[in-house]
Formats: structure tokens, C-alpha cells, sequence
């Protein structure tokens, strides 16, 4: 194999592709991180996640990012969750996006699907 960026590329895809049974077998999601590289050999650090535990980790980090930055956007810990009405719907504020611009609050539709907006949104 000749190492080259070109080539870890289709590596990792080969690699994702290769383990897709696995994951399906054990009920986890396999991931290679970072890949650093000379002409002779490449490393890489694997991370296997169950998948149920995805979600809840997904779920912990957006609290985390909520809690440090929602007073930069006029809200409290305990905005996180919050149920808010607008455009005649109900809503969930779900996270926030400290380095967004505009659309910077993460909401939660009734259907679950999430969206950004408008800070403004989740103050209401």
C-alpha cells in the first residue's frame, strides 16, 4: 500500500464498510479517529460506542454545551427542555450553537426532528 492521504481516505471507507456486519452483529458503532502517517505506517485510534449509549451521550454533551453557554443568549440552565409555543406549535429548546451567528438555538419539533434558529425563538 502506498501511504498517501488519497489512499487513508479510501482506507477509512474500506474500513467502514468492512465493519458495518459487526456493528450490526454487536449493536455498536465503530469509528477510526485522527490517522497520522509516513511513507511506511499509519496510526489511528479506534472508538467503539454502544448504540444505545449514542444518543444519551449525544444528550449529555448538548446539556453540557447548553449549560456553558446559555448565558451568553439570555438564558438559564434551566431553559434547557423548556416547552415554547410559537408559529401555533409547540416546541423543545434543545441545545444551543455558541459559535453560530444567527441561527444559534437548537429546537426541538413535536416530531422530534430538530432545528436551528433564532435565539430570540427560545427566549420567547
Amino acid at each position: 500500500m502506498n501511504i498517501t492521504k488519497a489512499s487513508l481516505k479510501a482506507f477509512r471507507t474500506d474500513f467502514a464498510k468492512a465493519v458495518a456486519e459487526l456493528e450490526k452483529k454487536h449493536g455498536v458503532s465503530i469509528n477510526i479517529g485522527n490517522i497520522t502517517f509516513d511513507s511506511n505506517e499509519f496510526t489511528t485510534k479506534m472508538k467503539v460506542t454502544n448504540k444505545g449509549a449514542e444518543k444519551a451521550i449525544a444528550r449529555k454533551k448538548a446539556i453540557d454545551t447548553f449549560n456553558r453557554y446559555c448565558f451568553k443568549f439570555g438564558m438559564t440552565p434551566k431553559d434547557f427542555g423548556r416547552k415554547i409555543e410559537a408559529f401555533g406549535e409547540t416546541y423543545t429548546i434543545a441545545g444551543v450553537r455558541p459559535r453560530a451567528k444567527a441561527t444559534n438555538a437548537l429546537i426541538l419539533e413535536q416530531n422530534g426532528k430538530e432545528f436551528t434558529g433564532d435565539v430570540r425563538l427560545a427566549r420567547a
